[in-house]
């Protein structure tokens, strides 16, 4: 499938087990013969679980998150949206006008979502509820040759896509420790994809030799020496 190319974002396109994958500055991953976007760990309502707890924080980062599904699903022309875990950080940070306001802009989109479970998912009590507009996967999604689940790890299923790590690279060292990017990390087993949400922090990883890690900068997509 040919991608309609956002001017000023530059993605990366890699093989794994076969298929053909892209991968965005928008932090997601392109899957194009089944045009499926897969994005982790968005975390809605984060900011203002922080603020119910009594710390002072300003609103989160939502109409620019949605800018930036909406860039993903027009350069792609994806049809779905998987996402692989942590929509919800907490029960408390999902007030009814950001469900609406979410589930609204799904309406909106014209496309099939669904949410495979997160810790963070479950412990808000999505998988009881539900989240309007977005189907309940449970726990993984087998779709061969890979398998779509939250945690990492190895599955006789297929190559894994997860979420969870909120993945970073140390980008130069300086006085303050550089800066800390987010990435894609792709193992021997699976693929961890950078935290989408905007308030999210990520976690400085650990490659192996052999591994392949990407680094999300600005709006293009750069692979990394391991």
């Amino acid at each position: 499938m040919r991608l309609n190319y956002i001017v000023g974002q530059v993605s990366f396109r890699i093989e794994i087990a076969g298929e053909e994958l892209c991968l965005l500055p928008g932090r997601g991953v392109f899957w194009g013969r089944e045009s499926l976007l897969m994005v982790a760990d968005w975390h809605l309502g984060k900011a203002a679980t922080f603020r119910a707890a009594g710390i002072g924080l300003p609103d989160g980062d939502l109409d620019e998150e949605l800018v930036r599904l909406e860039e993903m699903l027009d350069q792609t022309g994806a049809e779905e949206l998987v996402i692989l875990g942590d929509l919800a950080h907490a029960r408390a940070g999902l007030s009814k006008s950001l469900v609406s306001h979410v589930a609204d802009w799904v309406g909106s989109a014209g496309i099939r979502a669904g949410l495979v479970a997160g810790n963070h998912d479950l412990a808000a009590g999505l998988g009881r509820t539900g989240f309007p507009g977005i189907e309940w996967l449970g726990d993984k999604v087998e779709r061969a040759p890979f398998v779509l689940q939250h945690v990492p790890g190895k599955d006789g299923a297929g190559y894994v896509f997860a979420g969870h790590l909120h993945p970073a690279v140390q980008l130069g060292e300086g006085k303050r420790g550089g800066l800390r990017a987010p990435c894609f990390w792709f193992g021997q087993h699976g693929a961890v994809l950078p935290a989408f949400g905007g308030f999210t922090g990520g976690k400085r990883i650990a490659a192996s030799a052999g591994d392949r890690v990407f680094v999300v900068g600005g709006d293009e997509v750069i692979e990394m020496p391991v």
